[in-house]
């Protein structure tokens, strides 16, 4: 079997050779310790890197597209994952200046009514405002305005395949060699700025009138992208701490359930399968999640919320289940640690069946190469 033959089975319940691996993100400077040399994947550094390759000019930019598809199918390779996540954070904005060498302004702070500085934090590859000209929070009467301005744009939404030409990429390297994910079928109410959760109590509509907008993109999305061919769309959205869901199952029911529905209809009509990813503990939600939504399986499960790999199994043997390596125990754990946890996952793939074991989360900046090395070998050893 190849790595596309695995994925597949997984999904359809069948025997595997070996256990699937994934890893959900790597930090670019743990994946350029493993790789060997300056990696171009990871969040808020990856984000940075586009945008001042925007800022030095149209080559810059055609070097850095290069660079970062290239590196994110090799980290892939390196890492022997079944599934390749071709893009990683993408950086859209091109700065006005640059201020040393790790804040970039976007704007003019002298002539233009918004603008903002950001900066780079190399330790962490955080990637954030520093400051800016709209220092209020932000207010309902933002949310109506940005609904407003979606519902106007909405009728004319087409399909555009430039955000998503590394994965378009990606199915024509790999082929039936490796599996590749799908994106653009996202569906959340957004916790950041924090206000959206308020809006459920204060206007329901609002709510509803923006996950309507969501879930239209995301089925015409799908329906564009199983026509190229992709066949796994990891979608969803952070939805969950350690503690529980942001929001409650009777609002999950009555305003994200029937639209994750949509969702899966649209993936099954092309033939592919609806994944829904979400780190934190998802239990609360329980069978409206895992059973009504029609989703065929779940990304990021997380052990350290309670998310057990052999729990999910027994309950809904329909899932196929990404992750429950933890970031944590990656991360500040013995070595010994990590070899444990990483052959627990393996002898409950192993057992169940339909598991791609991997690390759930990022692969942080500052997470011991040792214990990143001792995990893969493990994996090798014994997948």
């Amino acid at each position: 079997m190849n790595s596309y033959d695995r994925i597949k089975a997984i999904f359809e319940h069948k025997p595997t050779d070996k256990v699937p691996v994934y890893h959900l993100t790597v930090s670019s400077k743990a994946a350029s310790a493993i790789v060997g040399y300056p990696v171009y994947v990871g969040g808020g550094i990856q984000a940075f890197r586009e945008c001042k390759a925007r800022f030095e000019g149209e080559k810059a930019h055609r070097e850095f597209i290069e660079k970062a598809f290239n590196d994110a199918c090799k980290l892939a390779e390196a890492f022997d994952m079944d599934i390749v996540r071709p893009s990683y954070w993408r950086g859209n904005r091109k700065p006005s200046k640059m201020i040393g060498e790790y804040q970039m302004v976007f704007g003019d702070p002298d002539k233009d009514k918004n603008w903002e500085i950001m900066e780079l934090d190399p330790a962490t590859e955080l990637f954030q405002v520093v400051k800016s000209s709209n220092n209020r929070q932000v207010e309902m009467e933002d949310l109506y305005r940005q609904v407003e301005e979606e519902e106007k744009a909405i009728s004319s939404f087409k399909f555009d395949e430039k955000p998503y030409e590394f994965y378009i990429r990606a199915l024509k390297k790999y082929g039936k060699e490796k599996a590749v994910w799908a994106g653009g079928n996202g569906l959340e109410i957004p916790y950041d700025p924090a206000i959206w959760l308020e809006a459920v109590l204060i206007d329901e509509s609002l709510v509803d009138r923006l996950l309507e907008l969501q879930c239209v993109r995301a089925v015409k999305t799908v329906e564009a992208m199983t026509s190229l061919g992709f066949e796994f769309f990891r979608g969803g959205g952070d939805a969950a701490s350690n503690l529980g869901p942001f929001y409650s199952k009777s609002i999950f029911d009555k305003l994200l359930l029937p639209r994750f529905k949509r969702i899966s209809e649209a993936c099954k009509k092309g033939k592919a399968y609806h994944l829904f990813s979400s780190d934190g503990n998802l239990w609360a939600w329980g069978d409206s999640l895992f059973l009504d939504t029609g989703i065929e399986g779940l990304c990021e499960v997380d052990r350290n919320a309670g998310m057990d790999l052999k729990l999910l199994r027994e309950r809904y043997p329909h899932l196929t289940l990404f992750g429950n390596v933890s970031s944590i125990t990656l991360h500040t754990g013995t070595a010994q640690a990590v070899i444990d946890e990483t052959k627990d996952c393996i002898g409950t793939a192993k057992k169940y069946g339909s598991i791609c074991v991997g690390v759930s989360n990022i692969i942080m900046t500052e997470t011991p190469v040792k214990n990143i090395e001792v995990m893969l070998k493990t994996i090798r050893d014994e997948r």
